[in-house]
């Protein structure tokens, strides 16, 4: 499955898109908008923890390598690489292409099965949709109508994702499915949104599971409450990547801490220029023990070494004094 062609990539390879966020009779205005499957990155380490473990658990249950599985966390993985040949597979299946014998023909007839058993149809096929809200965007894999479904779970149709992790079906994709089920519409390349005619179902999604390793189901997924959460995530993808670059400033530092900055440059320059002075103020240095990158110098003892270094004999010791000295620096 290959990135909708008016996806973006962000720092780290994520996807963005661009999302006309104006009201209506409001000038165009383009807004970059988080895809709704990088939503749960943003779980801080939690959520790194569960994809990791998720990632590995694939891995391994694969190869049974557990070196390799480790490895697998931070690169491109066979269990990813099978995901996005699945997709491409089952995808050209719904369009009506004849698909010839394939390495993954029992996930393509898992796919099948659930189809057949559930009486799907399918409206939209790897659609790109986008709302104003966040904003967010993404892809729609399946946009699904049942009777069967509907019958049980309310009015169609449903957004439908197809997984095919080993590992199973893992609760923070009801933020990825809530999102992309709270979609206005198909997302345009001019950023504009035309609205569905028919909108998902908001508080039942499905995934249908393709694992290498038991057969096909078709998971219902409890969306509603992980819109809310999906929206806050949105707005920490927009805060990291605007707000957050602009809130600090340079720091206030304490008038203490530029005394000692000129004190130790002067000292520096002594020791290039005169070296004999410069071992004299080592000798009589009035803070025994203390160097001038310690943190807890005080007022009186700064100005001690400066009495000191301005007592000291030779041309050299006058330039700097006037130059970096108490009272030239003041």
């Amino acid at each position: 499955m290959t990135a909708p062609k008016r996806a973006h990539r962000g720092g780290g390879g994520s996807r963005f898109y661009l999302v006309d966020v104006s009201q209506e009779g409001e000038p165009s205005r383009l807004e970059e908008a988080p895809g709704a499957s990088s939503l749960t990155k943003l779980l801080a380490n939690d959520a790194f923890k569960v994809t990791a473990v998720k990632t590995a658990l694939d891995h391994y249950s694969r190869t049974g390598d557990f070196g390799a599985a480790v490895k697998s966390i931070w690169g491109t993985t066979p269990a990813a690489k099978r995901g996005n040949e699945i997709h491409e597979i089952t995808e050209k299946w719904d369009k009506g292409v004849t698909i010839p014998p394939t390495l993954y023909q029992r996930e393509l007839e898992g796919w099948r099965a659930i189809v057949r058993e559930f009486g799907l149809e399918i409206e939209h096929n790897e659609m790109t949709a986008a709302t104003k809200r966040g904003p967010i965007a993404g892809t729609l894999d399946r946009n699904v109508h049942s009777e069967r479904l509907s019958a049980e779970f309310g009015p169609g149709p449903f957004i439908l994702d197809l997984k095919s992790g080993d590992s199973g079906v893992w609760p923070d994709v009801a933020i990825q499915l809530s999102a992309l089920a709270n979609m206005e519409g198909a997302l345009n390349e001019d950023g504009s949104i035309t609205p569905f005619a028919e909108p998902p179902n908001r508080e039942w999604a499905f995934v249908a599971h393709l694992p290498s390793n038991a057969p096909p189901t078709l998971v219902p997924v409890a969306i509603s409450a992980a819109w809310p959460i999906a929206l806050t995530l949105a707005e920490i993808w927009h805060y990291r990547r605007k707000d957050e670059k602009t809130v600090l400033r340079d720091p206030l530092r304490l008038g203490i801490h530029e005394e000692l900055e000129r004190l130790t440059r002067a000292c520096r320059m002594l020791k290039d220029r005169a070296p004999q002075e410069f071992a004299e103020l080592q000798e009589k240095w009035p803070v025994p023990g203390k160097r001038l990158s310690a943190p807890d110098w005080t007022e009186a003892e700064v100005a001690s070494v400066w009495e000191l270094f301005e007592s000291l004999n030779g041309v050299e010791i006058e330039k700097l004094a006037a130059k970096f000295g108490a009272k030239a620096g003041k």
